[in-house]
């Protein structure tokens, strides 16, 4: 019987997460839930930059995340994009299939392409922070679960 991992959560910018009250991600074996994750600065609380700037910053966000439970982008199954201008998400896919095919996927060995996780995009009007332009949400499953604890 596999042993039973209590429910964590994991943490990016613990006090903007405090002052908001959530976590980053909650690590439930054998997934792990990443919030929507935006180009936010970490030391000054800002976001700056264009949709671009943006997105690749927040997917450096989810790489540190993923890095505390010794995961990497192939074990993501699932993400979505959401921008506030529907014009931009092409920018945001584009950036984001770089990310999770540049670092660590895994390819499937009958067609030898990227397996990709599943991704869903959309538009909202805006984000509580009128600065922010894109949140990116993941869901992961930890190959390796099985090893932990």
């Amino acid at each position: 019987m596999a042993s039973q991992m209590m429910r964590r959560r994991l943490s990016g910018a613990p006090e903007y997460e405090r002052r908001y009250g959530y976590s980053r991600a909650v690590v439930d074996d054998p997934f792990i839930f990443i919030a929507g994750t935006t180009g936010l600065d970490h030391t000054t609380l800002n976001v700056e930059g264009d949709v671009a700037q943006q997105t690749r910053r927040a997917w450096e966000h989810i790489a540190a995340v993923l890095a505390q439970e010794d995961c990497c982008a192939s074990d993501i199954v699932r993400v979505n994009c959401i921008a506030v201008d529907h014009t931009e998400i092409e920018t945001i896919l584009r950036i984001s299939q770089g990310f999770l095919s540049d670092n660590g996927s895994k390819r499937d060995p009958v067609s030898g392409r990227t397996n990709l996780p599943a991704i869903s995009a959309y538009s909202v009007r805006q984000f509580f922070n009128p600065a922010m332009r894109v949140a990116i949400e993941a869901t992961v499953m930890w190959s390796g679960y099985h090893m932990r604890g």
